[in-house]
């Protein structure tokens, strides 16, 4: 890069290219398409906010250059990098990428270099002026269709406050998988730049699904027609594991701003119970968390858990619990881990009982765990366990040396129930010795993520601020964006304004404007939507 406001085709260049190698070398993984499912989840989420930046910002004083240091330089900038490959194809892709490299090696490059470099390759004089929209504008759009052969194509920017308007528009790369009465498929591809298109697809279409194997960075909403059809054939099989978990996460997303019913949304949720591809579910998860937190003081929480409880439990049976095979797959190795985890949450006596037995083993007998039931088996020993499970941990959690499982101790520790616990640890992480000064954002993280430890970990951040900021480099906005994004009251958010009144936000000031934004998003949610989904969990 030439300057800093080109830092994502460092960065965003190393997340893609990491995943595509892998996925080279051992296509059987699936690295590349758990990484554009993760890449995906992150950078929507925070280019959902209208306190958001494009990829491409104007960087002039060292404040500017931490502030672009974020999940839209490593996270959009390797999505929009997929979606261009898979929009030109592996081989016009590989020879723009050869121009680019060979001609500026040794050198340094501009956004506009990668894009003359692509436009000459696809033989498209306009690609650079298309591709500019997405390093340009702030957020991405919310493409919406209508009709069934001849479909109505509208964009927008999604903002999760659907009242915010925005006249931006994106070159739109958009491919539509049409299905006929009996699911035989064709596929057709589009692209436009105008606000409001009409274009025409297979005759025989009866629904269709935009946006293939999510390869796109914008979220897709359809007429109530096409997504009960959607939903009618969503485990027949003719969709990929990525596009049930693109059709997921847009659902839920997108019923966050009213756009499409709760209703709609939890009868996609209930085609989880049959499934078996663990990036569908993950996709569901980063929402379903969300929902969490929303609901976590609503009268129906107990209805939720259970609802979880119920989606997550065949799927744990598949899996014989925490046995497993030496026939698992991949897939099913890492899903048996997410799963186990969700449902010690909801309460599940057996599950918590098992993990708690295979807990005491592995400290008693040094009974080994596999390293992808490692971080369950630990919290459910500390979170269900006392003061004795919970030094165990923070022991092991001092002499171990493998990054992952020190990771996974430490975010056990912050699991805990007990306030006088989660107190000690929030002190320890003031103390090096104890606790690394490279993991404390980790730690206080996961504190926050806490329900027993929410406050603490905020009224913490408000005592020492300053300490952390002067012995640990840390930003005022960096912390209260990670105590305070779980926050969902009026109360919560005037504490909030007034600490941010009080302290020198100087560099801070875009996370912190994100951070009011969740809490006011999060109060409008509860008012507007929570009804709606305790209505869906009671009945679940």
């Amino acid at each position: 890069m030439e300057w800093w406001n080109d830092l994502w085709l460092n960065e965003g260049f190393a997340q893609y290219f990491e995943a595509l190698c892998t996925t080279a070398i051992h296509p059987d993984w699936n690295i590349l398409e758990e990484e554009l499912v993760e890449l995906q989840e992150y950078a929507f989420n925070v280019d959902s906010l209208s306190h958001t930046h494009s990829i491409r910002v104007d960087v002039v004083t060292p404040d500017d250059i931490v502030q672009v240091f974020d999940s839209i330089s490593y996270n959009k900038g390797a999505g929009i990098l997929h979606m261009v490959h898979k929009w030109l194809g592996d081989d016009t892709f590989q020879l723009a990428l050869q121009n680019y490299l060979n001609s500026h090696k040794y050198m340094s490059a501009r956004s506009s270099d990668l894009w003359n470099s692509l436009a000459y390759a696809s033989n498209d004089d306009d690609l650079d002026f298309k591709l500019d929209t997405w390093i340009t504008n702030e957020g991405f759009p919310l493409i919406s269709l209508e009709g069934k052969t001849s479909l109505t194509v509208k964009q927008q920017r999604f903002l999760f406050n659907s009242e915010l308007h925005d006249e931006a528009t994106w070159w739109v790369p958009l491919e539509i998988i049409s299905f006929d009465s009996n699911n035989l498929k064709t596929v057709s591809k589009h692209d436009f730049t105008a606000f409001s298109v009409n274009m025409n697809i297979d005759d025989s279409t009866v629904w269709y699904k935009a946006n293939t194997d999510h390869s796109a960075m914008y979220r897709v909403n359809y007429d109530e027609d096409n997504w009960n059809m959607i939903l009618d054939n969503f485990d027949t099989g003719v969709l990929s594991s990525l596009d049930r978990a693109g059709i997921i996460n847009d659902v839920l997303a997108i019923a966050r701003t009213g756009e499409v019913s709760y209703d709609i949304a939890f009868k996609f949720l209930k085609k989880l119970e049959s499934e078996t591809e663990h990036i569908v579910w993950d996709s569901a998860l980063n929402e379903l968390y969300t929902l969490f937190w929303m609901v976590l003081d609503e009268h129906c929480f107990g209805d939720f858990q259970d609802a979880v409880h119920d989606m997550v439990l065949p799927q744990i049976n598949r899996l014989n619990q925490f046995t497993s095979s030496a026939d698992d797959s991949r897939n099913d190795i890492i899903l048996r881990g997410s799963l186990l985890g969700v449902g010690l949450y909801t309460g599940d006596s057996d599950l918590i009982a098992t993990a708690r037995e295979l807990f005491d083993k592995h400290f008693e007998e040094n009974y080994p765990i596999e390293s992808n039931l490692l971080g369950d088996v630990l919290m459910a020993g500390v979170r269900y366990g006392s003061h004795i499970e919970f030094e165990l941990v923070l022991e092991a959690y001092k002499t171990e040396e493998n990054e992952q499982t020190k990771m996974r101790f430490l975010r056990a520790l912050a699991s805990t129930r007990e306030r006088y616990l989660l107190d000690t640890l929030l002190d320890y992480s003031l103390q090096p010795d104890i606790i690394r000064e490279q993991d404390t954002l980790s730690l206080l993280r996961a504190i926050a993520y806490n329900p027993e430890g929410t406050d603490l970990a905020w009224n913490f951040v408000r005592e020492v601020h300053e300490k952390f900021h002067n012995d640990l480099l840390l930003n005022a906005g960096s912390l209260i964006e990670i105590t305070t994004s779980r926050f969902n009251t009026l109360v919560k958010l005037k504490e909030v304004e007034e600490f941010v009144e009080e302290i020198d936000t100087t560099g801070s000031e875009r996370s912190i404007a994100r951070a009011l934004e969740k809490i006011q998003l999060n109060i409008d949610w509860v008012e507007n939507h929570s009804d709606a989904v305790c209505d869906q969990v009671t009945n679940f």
